[in-house]
């Protein structure tokens, strides 16, 4: 996987010799195996941001692991573009020894956004929505991924109106945020987009790479002056976010609505298995319960979404 600030957006994967090179969890899953996730590319990022990176090359092992899902691979590949801006920085790395694994990566659309230079056997097979990204409200690609959803639940969009809302909603809030801290993950606002076909449910993960939703929600004086004075809780920001209790940051008509709405059509039972983690918070909700978990570990810069809908809430008895 390499990269560099002074080549095109897609670059090369390869060995790179005599490079920092980073050992990764063997699971390889940022909302399975979250905390040693979130420390590993806690540790990439906290390189890149230093000044040795400017003078060295890095290599993302991934060889042992024995799991690996698409959320951890949409977030490297916003690292890597994280490393092309304002330093000349190499990323190179290898694909696991499982070759089945290798295969789900493939499958994902990862070569896409990489130029492959050492050739793999593996051609991309499985049905699915493969990773795309945008700095833009793109309504034209939310339809299409609308049109394939609706195609593998075998619905019309009479059947399912919130999910367009809820992607347009998705990547308004990455264009609209308050977004202007340094320290952003990337300096580009942009999402990245999955959407996965298994058996019993569509399985949708999204990153928007910006701040994140507690350094950017709209709080009150005194909430601040707390968060000067203490660890504030993430997870509790986030959790009052998807509540509604607050504005969005950037304070204009109709803003901080949509987050709510996707909390709502879960307890409708429209959509299942919530989970956001942004910053240091976690927020799920299972079901019946909302889950708010304040993680022990580095935070992600961002926010990263992943939700299912269930294919069986859609089958007519006959």
């Amino acid at each position: 996987m390499q990269r560099t600030k002074t080549k095109s957006r897609d670059e090369s994967i390869l060995p790179l010799p005599l490079a920092k090179s980073y050992d990764a969890p063997q699971d390889f899953s940022i909302f399975e195996s979250t905390e040693p996730m979130l420390n590993y590319f806690g540790d990439i990022v906290k390189y890149f941001k230093s000044s040795k990176a400017s003078i060295t090359s890095v290599h993302i092992n991934i060889q042992s692991v024995t799991r690996v899902t698409i959320d951890s691979i949409i977030y490297l590949l916003a690292i890597m573009r994280h490393a092309e801006q304002g330093k000349s920085l190499i990323i190179g790395g290898n694909f696991p020894a499982n070759s089945l694994i290798t295969q789900h990566i493939v499958d994902s659309g990862f070569l896409k956004h990489v130029d492959l230079r050492i050739p793999l056997a593996h051609k991309a097979s499985s049905d699915c929505f493969q990773i795309t990204t945008g700095t833009l409200v793109e309504a034209r690609l939310a339809g299409l991924v609308c049109d394939y959803c609706y195609q593998k639940l075998g619905i019309t969009t009479k059947d399912c109106k919130f999910l367009l809302p809820m992607l347009n909603e998705l990547m308004k809030n990455t264009l609209h945020h308050a977004y202007e801290k340094k320290g952003a993950l990337v300096n580009i606002k942009e999402w990245y987009l999955f959407v996965e076909n298994a058996s019993d449910c569509l399985k949708f993960t999204f990153l928007d790479t910006g701040n994140g939703i507690p350094s950017t929600v709209s709080k009150q004086v005194k909430e601040h002056i707390i968060d000067a004075l203490t660890a504030s809780k993430d997870s509790e920001y986030l959790h009052s976010v998807f509540r509604g209790d607050f504005r969005s940051a950037i304070k204009k008509p109709g803003r901080g609505n949509g987050l709510p709405e996707i909390y709502s059509r879960c307890k409708e039972g429209a959509i299942q298995n919530l989970k956001v983690i942004s910053g240091k918070g976690f927020f799920g909700y299972n079901g019946n319960n909302d889950i708010v978990t304040e993680l022990a570990c580095a935070p992600l810069e961002g926010t990263l979404f992943y939700w299912e809908v269930s294919k069986a809430q859609y089958r007519k008895v006959i």
